[in-house]
């Protein structure tokens, strides 16, 4: 099996997706976009030698809580770059056995992460998600009474490796993977035996695999359902008959995968309920949602895809469509209504914070400060709200800049709830990094010091580079040999902005770069001289 179109695949996928979906992308993504070939030269080597390279240079990764909803937290993991890229390789190298042995698409019982093959940086089926597994149950809903409403409690976490591997080694023509990947999870969750990292398209992959047992038993079964991640619905035309089913996928997922579901989300409901109380229904219980025409209005705005591809070829009249299609609605009215709930609408919310790159200029700075005051009443949507201030940051004008930043600091200095999970600091201080005021030099050199974090610590050294802040950059040059992998990194990138102090000290620490290390120089090299030494890297 060639194994180098699939790193080819799982890098450019990567470089333009992320490696995950609950932190921001590391640095190293944008070398895996500018140093393609020389990365998966590097793949290959650790495929080549993989016990050894897994033994010697393990993986270095963070895990911490994150956020869901307002009182919720889930487990997740931002996997060392290099291992990332290699995990999601096999896996995309199997990705194609894994679909055929799922129930197939036109079948209309999954419609989570359909793997497509190929060469393109897509690995899923966009037409093919949570929207139209909504769409499909209120369909399946209208022809039956009942519905049983589930999911699969700590899904990721619980999934047991050799659940995993058994259905891994079922395969067809899949040689040695199952054995790496059982192995690198081994790495991942140390002395336990279970768990996949959350966020990631390889674990998406996996995580589908473990569960098409399960799915195939219920169609055997003749049970009506449609799945979505962990998310089943079930149909039937009595309630003893939907007891059943409910009993069946319990039993199934408990004896065969060691998976239980969450009881306090299992429900039985009528199927006028069902539909009424649908996400793409959009009731609630706030009274003004049940006015007719606002309850269209709000569908229509979710229907709005607000993807833009700057990059592209007509990314000028693509923007210009979208802002037109935006400006049918009233942003600010939408955005006033959420943050005066006690809880807000998550998925409305989300796609109001999305809109606000393509409302016209004179509203987008009114609307980015009444966000930024509601921030406890949008604690769900933060890294939302952070991520699109940084895509809009330079559209805004110097005193909504100079005020969002009084606002994060703020933040931290308060010991807020907002940014008490590492996922949520690290998004705020992305936003801080676009600005190089003292105070933010200030609050981000008292951070470095008091975090933990590695991933904090390193995007930090990257801010510094970026501000030129060739003095404190040399004040942490002797605590090199101590790094941990990332900030080995990202201290080598930084080591650029010290001028010929930095050009004698790599010539005296690059005997000790590993092989990444040296990579990460050269692509770092190449983008000082490209640049005549003025340059910034991607935060």
């Amino acid at each position: 099996m060639s194994i180098d179109k699939h790193f080819k695949r799982a890098l450019k996928n990567i470089s333009k997706y992320g490696d995950t979906d609950v932190f921001p992308f590391p640095l190293e993504n944008s070398i895996f976009f500018d140093n393609q070939k020389d990365v998966v030269t590097l793949l290959k080597s650790v495929h080549k030698d993989f016990e050894s390279a897994l033994d010697i240079e393990p993986p270095f990764n963070e895990s911490y809580l994150s956020p869901v909803g307002y009182t919720g937290f889930r487990w997740v993991t931002q996997i060392d770059p290099l291992w990332n890229a290699y995990l999601l390789g096999i896996a995309v190298s199997i990705g194609e056995e894994i679909e055929n042995s799922r129930i197939p698409t036109n079948d209309q019982y999954i419609y989570s992460y359909r793997f497509v093959s190929g060469e393109d940086e897509k690995l899923f089926d966009a037409s093919i998600g949570w929207h139209a597994f909504h769409k499909r149950s209120i369909e399946l809903a209208e022809s039956h009474d009942f519905v049983a409403i589930c999911d699969i409690s700590d899904f990721y976490q619980r999934i047991r490796h050799h659940k995993l591997e058994n259905a891994l080694t079922r395969l067809n023509n899949v040689g040695d993977i199952p054995n790496r990947i059982i192995k690198f999870l081994g790495n991942f969750s140390g002395t336990y035996s279970h768990g996949l990292p959350v966020g990631g398209p390889a674990a998406r992959i996996l995580a589908e695999l473990l569960l098409s047992k399960t799915d195939r038993l219920l169609k055997e079964k003749g049970i009506s359902f449609c799945r979505f991640v962990d998310d089943y619905h079930l149909f039937a035309s009595s309630e003893e008959e939907i007891f059943d089913g409910l009993l069946f996928l319990s039993e199934k997922l408990i004896n065969n995968e060691g998976l239980a579901l969450q009881k306090a989300k299992t429900r039985i409901v009528s199927s006028t309920e069902f539909i009424k109380t649908s996400p793409l229904s959009l009731n609630d219980d706030d009274d003004e949602r049940h006015d007719s025409d606002e309850k269209t209005n709000a569908k229509v705005f979710l229907s709005l895809t607000l993807r833009f591809d700057p990059y592209s070829p007509t990314a000028e009249e693509d923007y210009e469509a979208l802002k037109s299609e935006v400006e049918k609605f009233d942003i600010i009215g939408l955005l006033r209504k959420e943050v005066a709930k006690s809880k807000i609408d998550i998925v409305v919310t989300r796609q109001i914070i999305k809109s606000l790159r393509f409302i016209s200029d004179d509203l987008r700075d009114q609307a980015v400060l009444s966000a930024c005051d509601s921030l406890h009443n949008l604690y769900p949507i933060f890294p939302t709200i952070m991520i699109m201030l940084k895509k809009i940051w330079n559209d805004l004008s110097e005193n909504t800049r100079s005020k969002i930043s009084e606002i994060i600091r703020n933040l931290f200095k308060e010991n807020s709830r907002l940014v008490k999970t590492k996922p949520n600091q690290v998004y705020a201080c992305r936003v801080l990094f676009c600005d190089s005021s003292p105070e933010n030099i200030e609050l981000l050199t008292n951070l470095y010091i008091t975090t933990e974090s590695v991933m904090i610590k390193r995007d930090i050294i990257l801010a510094m580079f970026n501000w030129s802040n060739d003095a404190w950059l040399s004040d942490i040059r002797s605590q090199f040999r101590g790094f941990p992998p990332p900030l080995r990194r990202a201290f080598i990138i930084g080591s650029y902005a010290l001028g010929d102090e930095g050009s004698h000290w790599r010539n005296h620490n690059k005997r000790g770069f590993s092989d990444f290390e040296k990579l990460v120089q050269k692509w770092a090299s190449d983008k000082s001289q490209q640049n005549n030494g003025v340059w910034q890297v991607p935060l």
